[in-house]
């Protein structure tokens, strides 16, 4: 999932930013998650997507995953 997640924000430019933020927003993430799941009802999205990213929040160790691919640069296909 941080995977397809981080080429997706990568994609869009957005991939320095997200990781910034979720350096930064260390000790509140699991409330942001929490906001994700309040949320996820009135999201769009494939089905399931908005929990997983939710699940990632919660976890330090997918988040500091995630932080290092959305640094990392786009590798040619």
């Amino acid at each position: 999932m941080q995977r397809r997640l981080a080429r997706i924000l990568r994609r869009f430019g957005l991939g320095d930013l997200v990781a910034a933020f979720l350096d930064a927003g260390g000790p509140i993430l699991p409330l942001g998650a929490q906001a994700v799941y309040l949320l996820n009802p009135f999201m769009s999205g494939p089905s399931g997507t908005w929990n997983e990213f939710g699940k990632i929040m919660e976890d330090p160790d997918a988040i500091s995953e995630l932080i290092v691919m959305l640094r990392k640069k786009e590798e040619p296909q």
